[in-house]
Protein backbone atom coordinates (compact mmCIF):
# COMPACT_ATOMS: atom_id res chain seq x y z
CA UNK A 1 0.00 0.00 0.00
CA UNK A 2 0.92 3.76 -0.05
CA UNK A 3 3.47 5.23 2.04
CA UNK A 4 2.69 8.69 0.22
CA UNK A 5 -0.48 9.28 2.63
CA UNK A 6 -2.03 8.05 5.26
CA UNK A 7 -3.99 5.13 4.71
CA UNK A 8 -5.89 5.03 7.66
CA UNK A 9 -8.11 7.31 6.77
CA UNK A 10 -9.54 5.10 3.88
CA UNK A 11 -10.52 2.43 6.13
CA UNK A 12 -11.76 3.99 9.43
CA UNK A 13 -14.76 2.33 10.89
CA UNK A 14 -17.84 4.69 10.42
CA UNK A 15 -17.82 6.09 13.93
CA UNK A 16 -14.18 7.41 14.16
CA UNK A 17 -14.88 8.56 10.36
CA UNK A 18 -16.99 10.70 11.50
CA UNK A 19 -15.29 12.37 14.11
CA UNK A 20 -12.66 12.56 11.83
CA UNK A 21 -14.33 14.40 9.54
CA UNK A 22 -16.36 16.66 12.39
CA UNK A 23 -12.30 17.82 13.55
CA UNK A 24 -11.71 18.58 9.89
CA UNK A 25 -14.43 20.57 9.72
CA UNK A 26 -14.37 22.92 12.51
CA UNK A 27 -10.85 23.25 12.24
CA UNK A 28 -10.98 24.59 8.46
CA UNK A 29 -14.41 27.15 9.59
CA UNK A 30 -12.64 28.87 12.09
CA UNK A 31 -9.24 29.40 10.17
CA UNK A 32 -11.23 30.79 7.41
CA UNK A 33 -13.72 32.25 9.08
CA UNK A 34 -10.70 34.70 10.66
CA UNK A 35 -7.87 34.83 7.52
CA UNK A 36 -10.61 34.54 4.45
CA UNK A 37 -12.91 37.96 4.26
CA UNK A 38 -15.20 36.27 1.64
CA UNK A 39 -16.15 33.66 4.15
CA UNK A 40 -16.39 35.59 7.14
CA UNK A 41 -18.96 37.54 5.05
CA UNK A 42 -21.11 35.00 4.05
CA UNK A 43 -21.50 33.21 7.48
CA UNK A 44 -22.10 36.40 9.21
CA UNK A 45 -24.40 37.18 6.03
CA UNK A 46 -26.38 33.67 7.23
CA UNK A 47 -25.93 34.88 10.88
CA UNK A 48 -24.21 31.54 11.54
CA UNK A 49 -21.30 31.72 14.08
CA UNK A 50 -18.65 28.95 13.04
CA UNK A 51 -19.01 27.38 16.46
CA UNK A 52 -22.63 26.25 15.11
CA UNK A 53 -21.72 24.04 12.44
CA UNK A 54 -20.28 20.89 13.48
CA UNK A 55 -21.19 18.19 11.01
CA UNK A 56 -22.12 17.99 7.51
CA UNK A 57 -26.01 18.91 7.81
CA UNK A 58 -25.15 21.95 9.65
CA UNK A 59 -23.44 23.08 6.56
CA UNK A 60 -27.00 23.49 4.77
CA UNK A 61 -27.31 26.67 7.47
CA UNK A 62 -25.17 28.30 4.82
CA UNK A 63 -25.57 29.45 1.08
CA UNK A 64 -23.93 27.16 -1.81
CA UNK A 65 -21.00 29.14 -3.45
CA UNK A 66 -21.77 29.15 -7.75
CA UNK A 67 -18.92 29.45 -9.97
CA UNK A 68 -20.61 32.58 -11.17
CA UNK A 69 -20.56 34.31 -7.64
CA UNK A 70 -17.43 33.44 -7.27
CA UNK A 71 -16.34 35.26 -10.28
CA UNK A 72 -18.13 38.29 -9.07
CA UNK A 73 -16.06 38.25 -6.13
CA UNK A 74 -13.36 38.18 -7.67
CA UNK A 75 -13.98 41.39 -9.92
CA UNK A 76 -15.50 42.86 -6.16
CA UNK A 77 -11.62 41.80 -4.46
CA UNK A 78 -9.40 40.64 -6.98
CA UNK A 79 -6.75 38.64 -7.01
CA UNK A 80 -8.56 35.74 -4.96
CA UNK A 81 -11.76 36.60 -4.49
CA UNK A 82 -11.15 37.46 -0.73
CA UNK A 83 -10.64 33.64 -0.47
CA UNK A 84 -6.87 33.45 0.03
CA UNK A 85 -6.27 32.57 3.88
CA UNK A 86 -2.53 32.48 3.89
CA UNK A 87 -0.03 35.10 2.98
CA UNK A 88 1.08 34.71 -0.17
CA UNK A 89 4.58 34.31 0.39
CA UNK A 90 3.52 31.19 2.00
CA UNK A 91 2.02 29.58 -1.42
CA UNK A 92 3.60 27.38 -3.96
CA UNK A 93 1.74 27.83 -7.12
CA UNK A 94 -0.93 30.17 -8.19
CA UNK A 95 -3.49 29.03 -11.43
CA UNK A 96 -5.60 30.91 -13.83
CA UNK A 97 -9.12 30.06 -14.08
CA UNK A 98 -11.50 31.05 -16.56
CA UNK A 99 -13.54 33.61 -15.58
CA UNK A 100 -10.78 34.71 -14.61
CA UNK A 101 -9.98 33.13 -11.68
CA UNK A 102 -6.97 33.05 -9.69
CA UNK A 103 -6.70 30.86 -6.83
CA UNK A 104 -3.37 29.01 -5.03
CA UNK A 105 -2.77 25.67 -4.41
CA UNK A 106 -0.19 23.44 -3.08
CA UNK A 107 -0.94 22.94 1.23
CA UNK A 108 -0.25 19.38 2.82
CA UNK A 109 -3.78 18.60 2.66
CA UNK A 110 -4.01 19.57 -1.06
CA UNK A 111 -1.42 17.30 -1.96
CA UNK A 112 -2.45 14.56 -0.10
CA UNK A 113 -5.82 14.27 -1.31
CA UNK A 114 -4.46 14.53 -5.44
CA UNK A 115 -1.76 11.37 -4.40
CA UNK A 116 -4.75 9.70 -2.80
CA UNK A 117 -6.89 10.17 -6.05
CA UNK A 118 -4.13 8.90 -8.14
CA UNK A 119 -2.69 5.98 -6.30
CA UNK A 120 -5.62 3.24 -7.76
CA UNK A 121 -4.07 4.07 -11.37
CA UNK A 122 -1.35 1.31 -10.36
CA UNK A 123 1.39 4.00 -11.39
CA UNK A 124 4.85 3.76 -9.78
CA UNK A 125 8.29 3.77 -9.79
CA UNK A 126 9.40 2.04 -12.74
CA UNK A 127 6.21 3.33 -14.86
CA UNK A 128 6.80 5.88 -17.41
CA UNK A 129 3.83 8.12 -17.86
CA UNK A 130 2.50 10.90 -20.35
CA UNK A 131 0.34 13.93 -19.09
CA UNK A 132 -2.11 14.60 -22.04
CA UNK A 133 -3.52 17.48 -20.83
CA UNK A 134 -2.83 21.09 -19.88
CA UNK A 135 0.50 22.79 -18.37
CA UNK A 136 -0.83 26.23 -19.25
CA UNK A 137 -2.42 28.49 -16.59
CA UNK A 138 -5.11 25.44 -15.62
CA UNK A 139 -3.84 23.20 -12.74
CA UNK A 140 -4.52 20.11 -14.49
CA UNK A 141 -1.50 18.85 -16.08
CA UNK A 142 1.00 19.96 -12.79
CA UNK A 143 -1.53 17.92 -10.58
CA UNK A 144 -1.12 14.71 -12.49
CA UNK A 145 2.89 15.40 -12.71
CA UNK A 146 3.19 15.52 -9.57
CA UNK A 147 1.45 14.03 -7.92
CA UNK A 148 3.28 10.84 -10.14
CA UNK A 149 6.48 12.07 -9.09
CA UNK A 150 6.10 11.08 -5.66
CA UNK A 151 5.14 7.48 -6.43
CA UNK A 152 8.48 7.47 -8.09
CA UNK A 153 6.95 7.64 -11.64
CA UNK A 154 8.88 8.94 -14.63
CA UNK A 155 6.70 11.87 -16.70
CA UNK A 156 6.71 12.98 -19.85
CA UNK A 157 4.39 16.42 -19.62
CA UNK A 158 3.19 16.13 -23.32
CA UNK A 159 -0.01 18.11 -22.88
CA UNK A 160 -2.96 18.19 -25.65
CA UNK A 161 -3.19 17.68 -28.65
CA UNK A 162 -0.32 16.31 -31.85
CA UNK A 163 -1.58 12.88 -31.48
CA UNK A 164 0.62 11.19 -33.84
CA UNK A 165 3.54 12.67 -32.53
CA UNK A 166 2.10 11.65 -29.17
CA UNK A 167 1.74 8.01 -30.50
CA UNK A 168 5.96 8.03 -31.36
CA UNK A 169 6.82 9.42 -28.01
CA UNK A 170 4.23 6.51 -26.03
CA UNK A 171 6.18 3.94 -28.89
CA UNK A 172 9.55 5.04 -28.16
CA UNK A 173 9.81 5.65 -24.35
CA UNK A 174 7.66 2.55 -24.11
CA UNK A 175 5.42 4.80 -22.07
CA UNK A 176 3.66 2.41 -19.50
CA UNK A 177 0.59 5.23 -18.63
CA UNK A 178 -1.09 7.74 -19.41
CA UNK A 179 -3.69 10.59 -18.04
CA UNK A 180 -6.07 11.96 -20.32
CA UNK A 181 -9.80 12.84 -20.83
CA UNK A 182 -11.36 9.87 -22.63
CA UNK A 183 -11.72 11.08 -25.81
CA UNK A 184 -8.25 12.11 -26.16
CA UNK A 185 -7.44 8.36 -25.32
CA UNK A 186 -9.63 7.24 -27.86
CA UNK A 187 -8.28 9.30 -30.37
CA UNK A 188 -4.79 7.80 -30.10
CA UNK A 189 -6.24 4.51 -30.41
CA UNK A 190 -8.18 4.86 -33.18
CA UNK A 191 -5.21 7.22 -34.83
CA UNK A 192 -2.79 4.25 -33.98
CA UNK A 193 -5.16 1.70 -35.32
CA UNK A 194 -5.18 4.14 -38.89
CA UNK A 195 -1.44 3.70 -38.83
CA UNK A 196 -1.79 -0.09 -39.09
CA UNK A 197 -0.12 -0.26 -35.72
CA UNK A 198 -1.06 -3.66 -33.29
CA UNK A 199 -1.69 -1.69 -29.79
CA UNK A 200 -0.86 -4.91 -27.61
CA UNK A 201 2.80 -5.38 -29.91
CA UNK A 202 3.90 -1.99 -30.80
CA UNK A 203 3.00 -0.34 -27.59
CA UNK A 204 3.34 -1.07 -23.68
CA UNK A 205 0.72 1.15 -22.58
CA UNK A 206 -1.15 -0.67 -20.12
CA UNK A 207 -2.21 1.75 -17.38
CA UNK A 208 -4.98 4.96 -17.79
CA UNK A 209 -5.88 7.56 -15.49
CA UNK A 210 -9.25 8.89 -17.24
CA UNK A 211 -10.49 12.80 -15.96
CA UNK A 212 -12.78 15.14 -17.31
CA UNK A 213 -15.38 13.39 -19.00
CA UNK A 214 -17.17 9.93 -18.10
CA UNK A 215 -16.74 7.11 -20.80
CA UNK A 216 -19.27 4.44 -21.37
CA UNK A 217 -19.39 0.94 -19.36
CA UNK A 218 -18.91 -0.76 -23.11
CA UNK A 219 -15.81 2.09 -24.05
CA UNK A 220 -14.04 0.94 -20.92
CA UNK A 221 -14.71 -2.56 -21.57
CA UNK A 222 -13.18 -2.15 -25.58
CA UNK A 223 -9.75 -0.56 -24.17
CA UNK A 224 -9.43 -3.20 -21.38
CA UNK A 225 -10.51 -6.45 -23.31
CA UNK A 226 -8.91 -5.53 -26.84
CA UNK A 227 -5.93 -2.93 -26.18
CA UNK A 228 -5.14 -4.24 -22.60
CA UNK A 229 -5.57 -1.00 -21.02
CA UNK A 230 -6.46 -0.79 -17.28
CA UNK A 231 -8.80 2.62 -16.81
CA UNK A 232 -9.02 4.22 -13.43
CA UNK A 233 -11.81 6.90 -13.19
CA UNK A 234 -11.27 10.42 -11.21
CA UNK A 235 -13.70 13.03 -10.06
CA UNK A 236 -11.97 16.70 -9.92
CA UNK A 237 -12.68 20.47 -10.97
CA UNK A 238 -11.22 23.76 -11.00
CA UNK A 239 -10.58 25.33 -8.79
CA UNK A 240 -10.74 22.59 -6.19
CA UNK A 241 -8.65 19.83 -7.75
CA UNK A 242 -9.01 15.99 -7.50
CA UNK A 243 -11.37 15.36 -4.78
CA UNK A 244 -12.48 11.52 -6.16
CA UNK A 245 -11.50 8.45 -6.90
CA UNK A 246 -11.93 4.80 -8.37
CA UNK A 247 -10.76 1.95 -6.74
CA UNK A 248 -10.74 -1.72 -8.15
CA UNK A 249 -13.82 -2.78 -7.83
CA UNK A 250 -15.01 0.38 -10.49
CA UNK A 251 -18.37 0.59 -8.52
CA UNK A 252 -18.18 4.23 -7.55
CA UNK A 253 -15.58 6.80 -6.82
CA UNK A 254 -14.37 7.18 -3.05
CA UNK A 255 -14.35 10.74 -1.40
CA UNK A 256 -10.70 11.89 -0.95
CA UNK A 257 -9.98 12.68 2.72
CA UNK A 258 -10.53 16.30 3.47
CA UNK A 259 -13.51 16.54 1.13
CA UNK A 260 -16.60 16.40 2.37
CA UNK A 261 -19.53 16.20 0.07
CA UNK A 262 -23.17 17.39 -0.34
CA UNK A 263 -26.11 16.04 -2.57
CA UNK A 264 -28.21 18.79 -2.96
CA UNK A 265 -32.21 19.13 -4.40
CA UNK A 266 -31.18 22.30 -7.37
CA UNK A 267 -34.68 23.34 -6.60
CA UNK A 268 -35.03 23.47 -3.16
CA UNK A 269 -31.57 23.85 -1.64
CA UNK A 270 -32.43 20.62 0.99
CA UNK A 271 -29.88 18.25 1.26
CA UNK A 272 -30.58 14.27 -0.30
CA UNK A 273 -29.81 10.90 0.86
CA UNK A 274 -28.26 8.09 -0.76
CA UNK A 275 -29.36 7.37 -4.05
CA UNK A 276 -31.15 10.43 -4.96
CA UNK A 277 -30.14 12.86 -7.69
CA UNK A 278 -28.84 16.32 -7.39
CA UNK A 279 -26.14 18.68 -7.43
CA UNK A 280 -22.72 17.73 -6.41
CA UNK A 281 -21.72 20.34 -3.41
CA UNK A 282 -18.22 20.11 -2.15
CA UNK A 283 -16.59 21.87 1.22
CA UNK A 284 -12.53 21.05 1.11
CA UNK A 285 -10.49 21.41 4.63
CA UNK A 286 -7.56 23.22 2.90
CA UNK A 287 -6.50 26.46 4.97
CA UNK A 288 -4.99 27.78 2.13
CA UNK A 289 -7.83 28.66 -0.01
CA UNK A 290 -11.08 27.69 2.15
CA UNK A 291 -14.28 27.40 -0.39
CA UNK A 292 -17.15 26.47 1.44
CA UNK A 293 -20.19 24.48 -0.14
CA UNK A 294 -18.87 25.03 -3.43
CA UNK A 295 -21.80 24.34 -6.08
CA UNK A 296 -20.15 22.41 -8.81
CA UNK A 297 -22.89 21.78 -11.03
CA UNK A 298 -23.03 18.46 -11.98
CA UNK A 299 -25.65 15.81 -10.78
CA UNK A 300 -24.73 12.81 -9.51
CA UNK A 301 -25.77 10.46 -6.47
CA UNK A 302 -24.01 8.81 -3.74
CA UNK A 303 -23.97 5.32 -1.77
CA UNK A 304 -22.64 4.91 1.67
CA UNK A 305 -22.81 0.63 1.09
CA UNK A 306 -19.76 -1.07 2.08
CA UNK A 307 -17.13 -1.11 -0.41
CA UNK A 308 -15.55 -4.56 -0.99
CA UNK A 309 -11.91 -2.53 -1.27
CA UNK A 310 -12.58 -1.92 2.55
CA UNK A 311 -12.40 1.85 1.65
CA UNK A 312 -15.01 3.52 4.18
CA UNK A 313 -15.01 6.89 2.81
CA UNK A 314 -18.86 7.44 0.79
CA UNK A 315 -18.64 6.74 -3.28
CA UNK A 316 -19.90 9.10 -5.45
CA UNK A 317 -21.95 7.45 -8.67
CA UNK A 318 -21.93 8.25 -11.94
CA UNK A 319 -22.14 12.02 -13.16
CA UNK A 320 -25.43 11.95 -14.63
CA UNK A 321 -25.52 15.81 -15.86
CA UNK A 322 -25.23 19.75 -15.41
CA UNK A 323 -27.19 22.02 -13.14
CA UNK A 324 -27.75 25.33 -14.67
CA UNK A 325 -25.91 27.74 -17.71
CA UNK A 326 -22.52 25.59 -18.08
CA UNK A 327 -21.88 22.63 -20.43
CA UNK A 328 -18.76 20.63 -19.96
CA UNK A 329 -16.41 20.38 -23.17
CA UNK A 330 -13.29 18.46 -23.23
CA UNK A 331 -12.97 18.57 -19.34
CA UNK A 332 -13.66 22.17 -19.71
CA UNK A 333 -16.61 24.23 -18.42
CA UNK A 334 -18.37 26.89 -21.07
CA UNK A 335 -20.42 29.42 -19.48
CA UNK A 336 -22.94 31.69 -22.12
CA UNK A 337 -21.73 34.52 -19.90
CA UNK A 338 -18.00 33.95 -20.59
CA UNK A 339 -18.65 33.77 -24.45
CA UNK A 340 -20.65 37.34 -24.18
CA UNK A 341 -17.32 38.88 -22.26
CA UNK A 342 -15.29 37.33 -25.55
CA UNK A 343 -17.36 38.76 -28.11
CA UNK A 344 -18.52 41.63 -26.42
CA UNK A 345 -14.62 43.27 -27.25
CA UNK A 346 -15.51 42.47 -30.91
CA UNK A 347 -18.31 45.58 -32.06
CA UNK A 348 -18.72 43.71 -35.10
CA UNK A 349 -20.43 40.92 -33.76
CA UNK A 350 -24.45 41.39 -32.83
CA UNK A 351 -25.44 38.10 -32.61
CA UNK A 352 -24.06 34.84 -31.69
CA UNK A 353 -24.76 30.86 -30.62
CA UNK A 354 -22.58 27.85 -29.51
CA UNK A 355 -23.18 24.75 -30.59
CA UNK A 356 -21.07 22.07 -28.83
CA UNK A 357 -21.54 18.58 -31.53
CA UNK A 358 -19.78 15.34 -31.54
CA UNK A 359 -17.42 14.08 -34.10
CA UNK A 360 -16.91 10.55 -33.96
CA UNK A 361 -15.07 10.57 -30.35
CA UNK A 362 -14.47 14.02 -30.11
CA UNK A 363 -15.83 17.22 -28.50
CA UNK A 364 -16.82 20.09 -31.52
CA UNK A 365 -17.11 23.56 -30.67
CA UNK A 366 -18.79 25.83 -33.89
CA UNK A 367 -19.24 29.29 -32.98
CA UNK A 368 -21.94 31.22 -35.19
CA UNK A 369 -22.03 34.83 -35.44
CA UNK A 370 -23.83 37.68 -37.32
CA UNK A 371 -21.49 40.54 -38.26
CA UNK A 372 -22.24 43.77 -39.34
CA UNK A 373 -20.08 43.86 -41.99
CA UNK A 374 -19.28 42.00 -45.47
CA UNK A 375 -17.25 39.51 -46.64
CA UNK A 376 -13.92 41.33 -46.31
CA UNK A 377 -14.59 41.88 -42.85
CA UNK A 378 -15.10 38.72 -42.29
CA UNK A 379 -11.78 37.66 -43.65
CA UNK A 380 -10.53 40.09 -40.78
CA UNK A 381 -12.51 39.26 -37.95
CA UNK A 382 -12.02 35.03 -38.48
CA UNK A 383 -8.33 34.99 -36.91
CA UNK A 384 -9.94 37.64 -33.40
CA UNK A 385 -12.80 35.40 -33.29
CA UNK A 386 -10.68 32.31 -33.40
CA UNK A 387 -8.71 33.87 -30.36
CA UNK A 388 -11.34 35.81 -28.58
CA UNK A 389 -12.89 32.58 -27.24
CA UNK A 390 -9.85 30.43 -25.86
CA UNK A 391 -8.71 33.74 -24.04
CA UNK A 392 -11.34 33.26 -21.46
CA UNK A 393 -12.98 29.67 -21.90
CA UNK A 394 -9.51 28.08 -22.72
CA UNK A 395 -11.51 26.20 -25.78
CA UNK A 396 -10.29 27.03 -29.52
CA UNK A 397 -13.81 26.90 -31.15
CA UNK A 398 -13.16 24.36 -34.33
CA UNK A 399 -15.49 26.44 -36.45
CA UNK A 400 -16.47 29.66 -37.11
CA UNK A 401 -19.49 30.20 -39.15
CA UNK A 402 -20.73 33.99 -40.30
CA UNK A 403 -24.49 34.47 -41.24
CA UNK A 404 -25.76 37.00 -42.27
CA UNK A 405 -28.21 39.70 -40.50
CA UNK A 406 -31.32 38.00 -39.18
CA UNK A 407 -30.35 34.59 -39.53
CA UNK A 408 -30.30 33.70 -35.56
CA UNK A 409 -33.28 34.01 -34.22
CA UNK A 410 -33.97 35.37 -30.92
CA UNK A 411 -34.43 31.82 -29.57
CA UNK A 412 -30.58 30.75 -30.31
CA UNK A 413 -28.99 34.18 -29.32
CA UNK A 414 -26.41 34.31 -26.85
CA UNK A 415 -26.72 30.64 -26.48
CA UNK A 416 -24.21 27.45 -25.90
CA UNK A 417 -26.58 24.56 -27.40
CA UNK A 418 -25.39 21.83 -26.51
CA UNK A 419 -26.49 18.37 -29.21
CA UNK A 420 -25.08 16.08 -27.00
CA UNK A 421 -27.46 15.79 -25.02
CA UNK A 422 -30.03 18.19 -26.25
CA UNK A 423 -29.52 20.72 -23.77
CA UNK A 424 -29.21 24.45 -24.25
CA UNK A 425 -27.61 26.97 -21.93
CA UNK A 426 -29.06 30.78 -22.01
CA UNK A 427 -27.00 34.13 -20.88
Amino acid sequence: MAEYYDQRTETMPAPERERHLRHLLSKVLKHAYENAPAVRAMMDGAGVNPSRIKTLRDLAQLPILTRDRLIEQERESPPFAGYMAKRIEDIEVVYVSPGPLYYPQGGPAWHRRQEQCMFTSGMRKGDIAIVTTSYHLVPAGLIFHNALASFGVSVIPAGPGNTELQLNIIRALQVTGIVAFPSFLMILVQKARELGYDWRRDFCLRKAFLIGEVPSAATRQMWEEEYGIATVQSYGFVPIGLVAYECEQKNGMHLADGSLLEIVDPATGSQLGPGECGEVVVTLTDEEFPLIRYGTGDLSCYTDEPCPCGRTSIRLLRIMGRVGEASKVRGMFIHPRQVEDALSQVPEVSRWTVVVGKSRYRDEITLRVETKGGEADRGRLLPILEQRLPELCHLRPDHVEFTAPGHIPDSENKIVLDLRKGRVAEV
